[in-house]
């Protein structure tokens, strides 16, 4: 990634940005989303990336859903957008919370849990998307337990949520949105992604993005960066473990 180097393993980083309904977040990156989503940053988008660019690595990930609007058709299709396989799907823990405190259970056990690469938590709820009742005390656990397995933590947001506990912090900004049709379909996001925290670079750095339905283009980097020092001993999960359908914690 060419703002902060990726996003660290080992560590807690937020994407953040708005997206004004439900409906557009949920179609945030398919390719059948409705005009009406031109005001979607392309979050969830850059998340689906992260995730497609983790699980063609052959690991594990985890995407925590309290938003509800994680699609796996749209995940998919950003897999084999990367030249990945069906099968790599097979690898994601799909978790389908109820609450808040559900979703933090779910993000607390994973963490606890050496094999996963990637967690993606995310948080943004649409009717309230400026309001969590997550105290930084409990981002300080999370950013710990993540140090502690090798995990990249990344929180999904409308605003910033995760304060000082955030090793990377990116604000994604929508310039424009580019349709085809009729019918009226969503061909691409045109966005800004600007980083607005990182421990050991400076802020403030702004680079466009191009979201064209599922895929992200700018210059390649890492999707997730290697953690600062050396990874601990890891003990895989069985494959078994991890699936794309629905579960509840």
């Amino acid at each position: 990634m060419q703002l902060g180097g990726g996003f660290p393993a080992g560590r807690l980083s937020e994407i953040c940005g708005a997206s004004p309904s439900h409906q557009e977040a949920h179609q945030e990156a398919h390719q059948d989303a409705h005009r009406n989503a031109g005001q979607s940053s392309g979050r969830t988008s850059l998340a689906l990336g992260l995730l497609a660019e983790t699980l063609a690595q052959g690991v594990l990930a985890a995407w925590v859903d309290l938003a509800d609007a994680f699609d796996p058709h749209s995940a998919l299709a950003a897999i084999l957008d990367r030249g990945g396989e069906e099968a790599d799907l097979d690898r994601l823990l799909w978790v389908r919370a109820r609450c808040e405190d559900e979703a933090l259970r779910s993000c607390d056990r994973l963490l606890r849990t050496e094999g996963f690469e990637l967690i993606i938590f995310d948080l943004f709820l649409p009717e309230n998307p400026q309001k969590t009742g997550i105290k930084d005390v409990t981002w300080l656990r999370l950013a710990r337990l993540a140090a502690g397995t090798r995990t990249a933590l990344v929180v999904l947001s409308g605003e910033p949520v995760t304060g000082s506990r955030a090793e990377l912090i990116l604000e994604m900004q929508a310039r424009s949105t580019h349709f085809v049709g009729p019918p009226s379909l969503l061909e691409a996001i045109e966005t800004h992604a600007i980083l607005r925290r990182h421990r050991r670079r400076p802020t403030g750095g702004k680079v466009a993005l191009s979201i064209r339905a599922e895929t992200i283009h700018a210059e390649p980097g890492p999707a997730v960066s290697p953690p600062p020092s050396p990874p601990s001993p890891r003990s895989p999960l069985s494959p078994h473990t991890a699936s794309h359908k629905a579960r509840r914690s």
